[in-house]
């Protein structure tokens, strides 16, 4: 078990990637838009990106991360090696649904 795995087992949020528990820590990376600046027409939301890093190797593109009482999708995977070794995963996420589609 590597370094990021303990780390992750230990202190990182449990979720769901696609249908197998998982844990892992997600984080906001920013906003496409301006918050201030940028009025949308009326029930549009503004779209946020999000980071995930997980130890879960089995993750793809398209794939549903649910955690806590929020859904989110995969918009690209990126494993990460150390020392030629399998790390983590880090991946780029955006809230699901309706709106929230640009």
């Amino acid at each position: 078990m590597s370094a990021s795995s303990k780390i992750i087992e230990s202190y990182g949020m449990s979720m769901t990637v696609g249908t197998a528990p998982a844990k892992g820590f997600i984080s906001a990376v920013n906003s496409i838009y301006d918050r201030e600046t940028l009025h949308l027409p009326a029930g549009t939301r503004k779209r946020s990106l999000y980071r995930l890093i997980t130890d879960c190797a089995g993750v793809s593109e398209g794939m549903s991360v649910i955690c806590g009482e929020r859904e989110l999708t995969v918009l690209s995977v990126e494993p990460v090696s150390i020392f030629g070794q399998y790390s983590h995963t880090e991946c780029l996420l955006s809230l699901k649904g309706g709106a929230a589609d640009v």
